[in-house]
């Protein structure tokens, strides 16, 4: 989908469902631009699937997996 296309689908979205629009063009701009430029093949492959489903939820991001992960600092609600 070219640009032009893409920012007339967000406002005629956005006409019927603001809301819908801005799930829409998160989902576009954090999930899928941040995995195609910066995930890798096999992450691709796991993430696409269900993200084309509407399975589950998809990361705005992959942790380093160098990285240590650290603890919640927070105490979950009641």
């Amino acid at each position: 989908m070219d640009s032009l296309s893409y920012v007339l689908a967000m406002e005629e979205i956005s006409k019927v469902d603001n809301s819908c629009s801005v799930i829409m063009s998160v989902n576009n701009s954090l999930v899928c631009w941040g995995i195609e430029t910066f995930g890798s093949a096999e992450q691709k492959a796991n993430t696409y699937p269900n993200l084309l489903l509407a399975n589950g939820s998809a990361p705005f991001a992959f942790p380093n997996p160098k990285q240590v992960a650290m603890p919640p600092t927070s105490e979950p609600l009641p």
